[in-house]
């Protein structure tokens, strides 16, 4: 017997997380397959690969609690999660452990979060891709970088933060309304908060700009550490063709959608 554990995707939030902005995070299939051996070793296999919440898959084979798991439940995990980083970093949000966990889409805010209904059109516009030449960065080394640490934490960024808080709020608004052009607009403010923060990382926003040069790409977002793990895309056919060298399409958000957490397989 094995437990299976959804992937995840940021549609909004993500550094804005850690420091109470909303997040708005999306399970997803198909889940990683995790097996603990007699030994205790514990292998994750499946899924989507790297990116997309693998190392969820190791942690809750460490701290199994008895399924289905309840909303104290994923609040306890995500306080463990939390407390299991070293303290001369930024603690991590553990929004991602939230929706991989609870299954769906799901809305964190500080320490509540609620799942919500994202619109149908909003899936299956969105393709998930995989960059093709960026090297993916480790979250826990991401936020201990000095930047993360001086974002979060310095009194004279409190500005830039609640801005940058305002911004995820007009996303998450825009998402659930399907405003793909008050979406981007408010994309492109958090990206140029995460510039001036040293948080995204400059070959991303060069990429970025070089595939927003083409009308037919309507959005397009970076995910994760230094906003570069993942990217969702909403572009026409012949757009999407056009950046095969830059990106591996890996299938809408719709088809990868998944309504459920943590379960047994």
């Amino acid at each position: 017997m094995h437990t299976l554990v959804p992937g995840k995707v940021i549609l909004t939030g993500e550094y804005g997380a850690l420091f109470g902005a909303p997040t708005l995070v999306t399970a997803l299939s198909p889940p990683y397959q995790c097996i603990r051996s007699e030994s205790g070793a514990v292998e994750v296999s499946s899924g989507l690969g790297p990116g997309f919440g693998s190392s969820t898959g190791h942690f809750f084979m460490r701290h199994k609690r008895e399924l289905p798991l309840n909303q104290k439940d994923v609040k306890e995990l995500r306080r463990i999660f939390r407390d299991e980083c070293d303290l001369d970093q930024v603690k991590p949000s553990g929004v991602d452990i939230v929706a991989q966990l609870s299954g769906g889409s799901v809305l964190v805010q500080g320490e509540e979060f609620s799942q919500v209904m994202v619109p149908s059109i909003v899936l299956d516009q969105l393709w998930i891709a995989r960059p093709q030449g960026l090297k993916k960065i480790n979250t826990q080394q991401a936020l201990a970088s000095e930047a993360a640490k001086v974002l979060v934490c310095d009194a004279v960024k409190k500005s830039l933060r609640e801005k940058w808080a305002e911004a995820c709020e007009a996303s998450v608004d825009s998402i659930m309304h399907a405003d793909w052009e008050g979406l981007a607009s408010y994309q492109m403010q958090i990206e140029a908060f995460a510039e001036s923060a040293q948080v995204i990382a400059p070959e991303v926003v060069s990429l970025l700009r070089a595939v927003r040069s083409d009308p037919e790409v309507r959005f397009i977002k970076g995910c994760g550490a230094l906003f570069q793990d993942v990217f969702l895309i909403y572009a026409s056919d012949r757009a999407r063709a056009g950046l095969a060298k830059e990106f591996e399409f890996i299938g809408r958000l719709q088809d990868h959608f998944s309504s459920q957490g943590v379960r047994v397989g």
